[in-house]
C-alpha cells in the first residue's frame, strides 16, 4: 500500500540523486531504502526511476513525485499544528489573503488574536487571488480571504465584503480630472496593465481590452509602481487605495457590476483547526467596524462566523 514513508523515500530519491544518497538523507540503510522503492514500483505495476546512476523519475515517477510533495507539505504541518497545540494548548493558524486584506484588516486582526492567544503561532501568506484559492484547494493553507468568481465543489466560501473597482492612474493623468465615474470606452486606445482583479466584470468593452493586454502584473505593489512611472493603466478594487495612492488617482467606473466580492473560502467537508478560525473570525471583526470608514458594502449577516461555512 502507498504511504507516507514510501512517499519520502521517493522524493528523497529524486531530490538526493540516488538511493544510497537518500539513505543517508533518511536515515536508513540503502537496502531499506530500495526495498521500499520496489514495493512501490510493485504495486503500481511501473517503474518510478529509470535506470542509470543519477535517479531520473519516469513519467508515473514524476506524477508520483508532484502529488507526493503536496501530500508530504500538508501531512508536516498538520503534524506541526497537532505538536503546537499539544505542547501549549494555542496550536497555530495558516491563512493567505489578498493584498488589500493583509493591509486593511490583518494588522488589526493579529492584534485582537495576541490579545486573546498569545501563544498562537500565526503564517499570514499574501498572494493573489488565484494562488490563495489553489492553495486552499491544495491544503497548503487552512483558509483564504480572496475572490472566487467560479464556486466549485470542493470549496466553501463565506461573502465578505463586496469592493467597487476603480480605474487607477497617475495623478496628472486626464482621466484624474473627470468629475463622474468613467464608461469604459473611457479607457479604450490606453495601455492596460492586467492583474486578474476583476473577474465580476462582465461589459464586453472592458473584456476585449483586458483580453488585449500586453503586460500582466499580479503584485499589486509592482503593478502601482508601473502605474505611478507611467507605464500604462489599470483597474483595480478601492481598497487598494491603502497601499498608497501618493502620484495616483483611484477613479469611479460608471459600471455596477464593477465590483470585486471578497470571501473566506475553506475547503468542503472539513473541520477547519480553530486556530485559523480564530484569526479569520477576527478580521470578520474589523471588516465589520471599518466598513464605513473604507466604503465597501458589507455582505455578512450580524451572525456570521467562520464555523458557520458550509
Amino acid at each position: 500500500m502507498i504511504g507516507m514513508p514510501g512517499l519520502r523515500v521517493a522524493v528523497a530519491i529524486a531530490d538526493a540523486g540516488g538511493i544510497r544518497a537518500a539513505a543517508e538523507r533518511l536515515g536508513r540503510s540503502p537496502s531499506a531504502v530500495s526495498m521500499m522503492l520496489r514495493q512501490m514500483e510493485a504495486e503500481l505495476g511501473a517503474a518510478l526511476f529509470e535506470g542509470g546512476r543519477r535517479a531520473h523519475p519516469t513519467r508515473l515517477g514524476q506524477q508520483v513525485l508532484n502529488e507526493a510533495r503536496d501530500v508530504i507539505a500538508h501531512f508536516d504541518r498538520a503534524a506541526a499544528a497537532i505538536r503546537a497545540f499539544a505542547g501549549t494548548e494555542a496550536g497555530q493558524c495558516d491563512i493567505a489573503c489578498v493584498p488589500s486584506v493583509a493591509v486593511a484588516f490583518m494588522p488589526a486582526a493579529i492584534l485582537k488574536l495576541r490579545a486573546t492567544a498569545p501563544l498562537l503561532a500565526v503564517q499570514v501568506r499574501d498572494m493573489d487571488s488565484r494562488a490563495a484559492v489553489e492553495a486552499v484547494a491544495k491544503g497548503a493553507v487552512d483558509a483564504a480571504f480572496a475572490s472566487l468568481s467560479r464556486p466549485t465543489p470542493d470549496l466553501s466560501l463565506m461573502p465578505v465584503l463586496a469592493d467597487r473597482l476603480d480605474v487607477v492612474c497617475r495623478a496628472d493623468d486626464r482621466l484624474a480630472r473627470v468629475k463622474h465615474p468613467l464608461p469604459w470606452r473611457a479607457l479604450l486606445g490606453r495601455r492596460f496593465l492586467a492583474n486578474g482583479s476583476y473577474g465580476g466584470v462582465v461589459n464586453p468593452e472592458f473584456l476585449a481590452m483586458a483580453r488585449a493586454a500586453h503586460l500582466q502584473v499580479r503584485n499589486v505593489t509592482s503593478l502601482l509602481a508601473m502605474v505611478r512611472v507611467g507605464v500604462g493603466i489599470t483597474v483595480l478594487p478601492r481598497l487598494c487605495r491603502l497601499q498608497g495612492e501618493a502620484g495616483l488617482c483611484f477613479v469611479p467606473v460608471e459600471d455596477p457590476e464593477a465590483v470585486r466580492v471578497l470571501s473566506l473560502i475553506t475547503r468542503a467537508g472539513r473541520a477547519q483547526p480553530p486556530g485559523s478560525m480564530r484569526l479569520a473570525s477576527a478580521v470578520l471583526e474589523v471588516a465589520r467596524a471599518r466598513e464605513t470608514e473604507l466604503s465597501y458594502k458589507l455582505l455578512l449577516a450580524p451572525e456570521a462566523s467562520p464555523g458557520a461555512i458550509a
